[in-house]
């Protein structure tokens, strides 16, 4: 059988499995980065952690599901609905998914990025972008008729952006915190008082985000293919992952354990 990894291991004894919450669990791990797993021809696995995959999607875009049910996670949190206007920072692999998930739930979706390559990709798939030389404050300004956005992401972990991320949300508006910051940095707290924001932080994903991400892949609804920037051989790891990491014309490298 296709299958598809939710690569989480969790108690479920612990209060955050208890409320639902496995993917939080107190005592987390993951399968390939804090276990064993991944990198690897043959991967054992408990059978609980498998989905199947339907047959009319491509093992490549199989490959995807993973950051795409980050992504349906990221937008489920965030309450997105029809005609919400949505600001994402950052137009990486996450924050494109995030805008596509986004706009097909019905909302109008634009996403800040400063990478030219970035910001070509974007517009192909039809998104509006906010680029280096738009201020995104302005921008958003006028297109919110000065009222600020619905939901803006922060999957930057730029402290530039997690300084901006406040101050485009309209008044009762939701801020979610999908990238990773390692330091701590200044955030405008005022912002979150006077328009008595709602912030949360995203991470992971639950189990229905994953099946919601192999439907939304296998009846198209988001394009994945223009995300997959080149396929390697495992023996092509090092290459793929420098590349990957230099931030230039790329957005998802491939291994190909077959090749």
């Amino acid at each position: 059988d296709r299958v598809v990894v939710e690569p989480l291991w969790f108690c479920g004894a612990c209060r955050a499995c208890r409320m639902g919450a496995t993917y939080l669990c107190y005592g987390l791990k993951v399968l390939g980065v804090d276990l064993p797993g991944g990198m690897r021809e043959y991967w054992a696995v408990p059978a609980a952690r498998l989905l199947p995959v339907p047959p009319t999607l491509a093992d490549d875009h199989a490959a995807m599901i993973e950051p795409l049910a980050v992504a349906t996670h990221d937008v489920r949190r965030a309450q997105v609905g029809a005609g919400d206007r949505v600001l994402v920072f950052g137009g990486g692999p996450i924050g494109t998914l995030i805008a596509l998930v986004a706009r097909g739930r019905g909302a109008q979706v634009a996403v800040a990025e400063v990478n030219p390559f970035r910001v070509e990709l974007l517009e192909s798939l039809g998104l509006t972008t906010v680029g280096p030389d738009i201020d995104v404050h302005r921008f958003t300004h006028d297109w919110t008729g000065g009222e600020g956005v619905d939901v803006a992401f922060e999957v930057t972990g730029n402290p530039a952006a997690a300084r901006a991320v406040t101050d485009v949300v309209r008044v009762w508006g939701t801020v979610s915190i999908v990238a990773i910051h390692a330091e701590p940095i200044p955030v405008n707290l005022y912002a979150l008082f006077a328009r008595e924001l709602t912030v949360h932080g995203a991470r992971l994903y639950a189990r229905e985000d994953w099946e919601e991400a192999i439907r939304l892949a296998a009846s198209g609804a988001v394009p994945l293919a223009p995300l997959l920037s080149r396929t390697i051989r495992l023996e092509e790891l090092q290459q793929g992952m420098e590349q990957a990491l230099a931030g230039g014309p790329v957005m998802k490298v491939l291994v190909d354990l077959t090749a």
